[in-house]
Order: structure tokens, then sequence, then C-alpha cells
């Protein structure tokens, strides 16, 4: 907890970018003004509100986390608390959702354990795209099954760890803030044969120095052009075209 406070505290005082101020590139200037920061309220963001209600009530009901001595009621709340952050916050998704409706990918694959939310926003923010989810926290596969069966959503496929995707995504997700080392060997795939429109998001790099680290080491890497860090994760662009820089941002 110190860490993230600490964390927290410098990226807050080193981060000067809002609004694009400082940002010479016109691309990046409008990545950040009009969809990092963008304030357009778009249809689907009310379908990803509902499905976190929905999940909601469905963790309270689940027999499997409920306990029945008043005594365990703190924990029972603790431990739906925390399969409630498995998820990214919903500002974030929101942005995950616009990144996708903007690079617009071929296809998309999810690395780590979700309920569902951050999935469905991949897969809302480009209606047709392939989504593929790789995990190997399977406990977790019944409720992201329900969150997209009742987002109606029919494009996402489960794969098998380190199982190649039938078609090669050019937008990725990484959610292993509490194991760096997986992170790491996810990252190391995608850099072995990168794609110069691949997008790679990066979940919790301010969860610990370890897996900070791996986001620092990304951000080095020759084969990264541009790298934008908000508090709750790192994007990675691959941009040929674009000079080496990386922006810490206000969110």
């Amino acid at each position: 907890m110190k860490y993230r406070l600490t964390s927290y505290w410098n990226h807050f005082k080193k981060a000067k970018h809002r609004g694009g101020h400082g940002i010479h590139s016109p691309f990046l200037f409008r990545l950040i003004t009009e969809v990092i920061e963008s304030k357009t309220a778009h249809p689907d963001y009310s379908l990803l509100k509902q499905l976190d209600s929905k999940s909601h009530l469905h963790l309270i009901a689940d027999k499997t986390i409920q306990t029945t001595e008043p005594k365990d009621q703190k924990d029972s709340r603790r431990i739906l608390k925390g399969l409630r952050k498995i998820d990214l916050p919903m500002r974030y998704r929101k942005l995950i959702y616009r990144l996708v409706l903007e690079f617009k990918p071929t296809a998309a694959i999810y690395f780590g354990p979700t309920l569902g939310h951050n999935l469905a926003a991949m897969a809302l923010g480009s209606k047709n795209m392939p989504v593929y989810h790789s995990d190997c926290h399977l406990p977790y596969g019944s409720y992201s099954e329900m969150t997209l069966t009742v987002a109606h959503i029919n494009t996402v496929s489960r794969i098998q760890n380190d199982a190649q995707p039938p078609i090669k995504p050019e937008f990725i997700v990484i959610n292993h803030p509490n194991e760096p080392k997986i992170a790491l060997h996810r990252i190391e795939e995608q850099l072995n044969d990168p794609g110069k429109n691949d997008v790679l998001v990066l979940i919790g790099i301010h969860k610990s120095t370890e897996i900070n680290q791996v986001w620092q080491d990304l951000i080095l890497n020759q084969k990264v052009h541009v790298t934008l860090t908000l508090f709750n994760l790192g994007i990675a662009l691959f941009r040929d075209k674009s000079q080496k820089e990386n922006f810490e941002l206000k969110f």
C-alpha cells in the first residue's frame, strides 16, 4: 500500500501533459485530447454500466463466496471487493473501448483474469473484431461467460495458454500485475514479432516495484516507439513513423 501511494504521488508530480500541452506530434495530440481524455458519452457506455451492476448482484448471490457466521461478514465483503478489482475501474474500461474504437485492430487478445468486463469493453469497441482470451485463472471463467452472454457478445474465444490465435492480434492487453514474470513473458512474445500498428496495454504498472520495472524496461525497448504512462496502466505503441518518446499523463 505504501509503495502504491508513493507511486501515485510521484506520477502525479511528473504527469504534465493534460490537454495535450507540450505534445508536438499531431497524431499524439489527437490521441491524447480526443481519445484518452475524451468526454464523449458513447452509447455502449450504458451497457458497460449495466453489466457492472448485474455482475455485482451475481457475485453477491454466489454462495461460494458467502459466509454464514456474522463474524465472517467482513471477510465476505473483502473477498467480494477483491473479485470486483480483477477488472479495471469503469473509466479505464471506457478508455480500452475508445482505444479499440480508434485503432480498429483486425484482432485483439487479452491475457489474464477477468470477470468479463475488460473483454466486453474490447469487444464493444469493434463489434466484428475477434477477441481472444488466454487465461490461467479458470475459476473466473463462469463469471466472464455470464457477462459476455448478458451483453450478447459472441466474438470472444478462449484459447489455451501459449496457443497461437488464428489471426495475429494487433491490440494486446496484459493483466498480470501480481505476476510480473508472466507479464514479462507475454511482452517478450509480442516483442519477438511486433507489428507497426500494434498497441500493447499493460495493466497495474504501479502495483509493485517488480511490475513497474517490467513497464520501465518496455519503455526503453527500441522496438517500442511511443509509450503513454497512466497510473493504472501503460500504453505502448509500435508505430515506426513516431520518434521514441514517453509521456506521463494525468487521467
